[in-house]
């Protein structure tokens, strides 16, 4: 499994500006006090947060700890020490190559999309609870064919979806009972989104119903 700290880092995003230089240092292996800092720091709070599906409660602690800024520090941390190398960790899912140089990132994105094995054994036995034909839970042949499929649903060769107006007129309609109030809470704020999800995907028929995206969020607690 491959993760990219580039930009969790604060370092850069890929994609963008001159093509730098391949890291020139080979990867390196993280040792037990630096694989506890990361776990600890970075990798349990992702799971604890919930993969499939945010748990509020915790994303809210979370902000009020600034649980982020411990996540950085311990990727700046691996950075200056390696100095950039990837380094191998051991985490709670197997191991794990993290990216810390800007080039390397970079050169994980450019690679084509039939080399990479988005279908790891945790990704799949999570995704594969409520979307088990989905794209990330394929590999090879399938995965072209239904990545295909998405790639026409959104447009994706297109700088506009076609759909575009219809989409904008749910989120105005949809966001006016936001606009009018000087503070909005949470809830009123998630039926808002999920709302404007059903309208979109579904139609104005599944406006009402809640209960829909109430099982979604259901699936996505046992994902997590």
């Amino acid at each position: 499994m491959t993760q990219s700290a580039e930009t969790e880092a604060g370092t850069g995003t890929a994609g963008t500006g001159p093509r730098p230089a391949p890291s020139p240092l080979p990867p390196v292996r993280a040792g037990l006090a630096e694989t506890v800092r990361f776990v600890a720091t970075h990798t349990l709070p992702v799971f604890v947060r919930g993969v499939a599906n945010p748990r509020f409660g915790v994303m809210s602690l979370y902000s009020r700890v600034n649980q982020p800024a411990w996540s950085n520090a311990t990727l700046r941390a691996m950075r200056a020490r390696h100095r950039g190398a990837p380094v191998m960790v051991r985490a709670l899912s197997g191991e794990m190559l993290v990216l810390l140089h800007q080039a390397d990132v970079r050169r994980f994105f450019e690679e084509p999309v039939s080399t990479l094995a988005m279908d790891a054994k945790d990704k799949y036995d999570s995704l594969s609870v409520f979307e088990p034909t989905g794209v990330i839970c394929s590999h090879g042949p399938v995965r072209e064919d239904r990545r295909r499929v998405n790639d026409h649903a959104l447009a994706a060769d297109r700088p506009v979806h076609p759909s575009c107006e219809e989409f904008r007129t749910v989120v105005e309609e949809e966001c006016g009972r936001l606009t009018e109030r000087s503070v909005v809470g949470f809830p009123l704020f998630w039926k808002t989104m999920t709302r404007i999800s059903r309208r979109v995907v579904l139609g104005d028929q599944a406006a009402e119903d809640q209960e829909l995206s109430d099982r979604l969020v259901t699936l996505r607690g046992h994902a997590n």
